[in-house]
């Protein structure tokens, strides 16, 4: 058998690499999950013990609370963004909602199918993206020659 080239020897180099930073980001995961479950519990506590204060205590404590409990709010805004900042670093890639998603679960940015789609279709409604076929888009704007040039300057 005759020895790798360097090319292969790169390849595989850069295989094990990719496994290596897989395992360093779940590893990541794990702790923010811990920690973002550590912090659900801290804001359970802040609010039983701010209930059980007198209201004139109470107010002393309101604004220090609002600072580090979480707010109620929509969180499409975080999809949106995340969405809009995958498409735009990859213009010239058609995306399905499928793999929209399974890009944000690999970047840590973690999006339900529904809110995928709904943010592709708001997108495309607000012209931001193209439909280019069913179930598929890409950012508007991106003519189809420049995105051709694109794929070849990166491959090249």
């Amino acid at each position: 058998m005759a020895p790798d080239s360097p090319y292969e020897a790169a390849l595989r180099q850069a295989i094990a690499d990719e496994k290596e930073a897989r395992g360093r980001i779940e590893t990541m995961r794990q702790r923010m999950a811990n920690a973002e479950a550590y912090a659900a519990e801290l804001a359970a506590l802040v609010k039983s013990l701010l209930a059980i204060l007198p209201p004139e205590k109470r107010a002393l404590y309101l604004d220090k609370a609002a600072e580090v409990l979480p707010q109620k709010g929509n969180r499409s805004g975080t999809a949106n963004e995340a969405i809009t900042t995958l498409m735009e670093r990859l213009p010239w890639r058609e995306w399905a909602a499928n793999e929209v998603q399974l890009a944000l679960d690999r970047s840590g940015s973690p999006v339900e199918i529904g809110q995928v789609y709904n943010v592709l279709n708001y997108l495309t409604r607000t012209g931001r993206l193209i439909r280019t076929q069913r179930g598929r888009y890409m950012p508007a704007g991106m003519p189809p020659d420049e995105a051709i040039e694109n794929v070849k300057e990166l491959t090249s």
